[in-house]
């Protein structure tokens, strides 16, 4: 949906043709005549308005902006506990042996960024973008840019 200065043009004229036609002691002729200077004048502002907005920038809400979770951004740590406890429950290692593999995999629970081949981002962690592939750490840098989204509306201005 982009801004159509024809149709603020007709919407500033039909203003000014509402005043023009309430005037009863106008005749047709001159009545039609102020009619196109309406037009006239109403072209000139929606022009002006028109390339004002045009240079417009926004800024989004940062509070929408974080990417989703990638819905299977646990799944690694949960196959490995289950792994480890039932290797654990089977009797081939002590619970304390799996405890200390299981923590051993606490950097793989970092999270991050990973994009798809699609361009779609998901936030999610270490283990499954590693699975995944093009995985990128969260920095404080990556965080303040997924914060701050802006953009213009010179484009959708026709």
């Amino acid at each position: 949906m982009g801004l159509d200065v024809r149709k603020l043009i007709k919407n500033l004229a039909n203003i000014a043709n509402a005043k023009t036609a309430r005037n009863k002691w106008l005749k047709t002729k001159p009545k039609m005549h102020e009619m196109r200077e309406n037009v006239k004048e109403a072209s000139k502002t929606a022009h002006a308005h028109h390339d004002y907005l045009q240079d417009l920038s926004i800024e989004f809400d940062p509070g929408g902006t974080i990417p989703p979770l990638e819905k299977d951004s646990f799944k690694p740590l949960v196959e490995k506990i289950s792994s480890e406890l039932s290797i654990a429950g089977n009797g081939l290692q002590t619970i304390s042996d799996a405890a200390s593999n299981i923590n051993s995999y606490k950097d793989q629970i970092e999270i991050g960024i990973v994009t798809t081949n699609g361009g779609d981002r998901y936030l999610t962690t270490k283990a499954r973008g590693s699975q995944l592939g093009n995985w990128a750490p969260m920095t404080p840098a990556l965080a303040r840019r997924l914060s701050k989204l802006e953009g213009t509306v010179g484009n959708g201005i026709r």
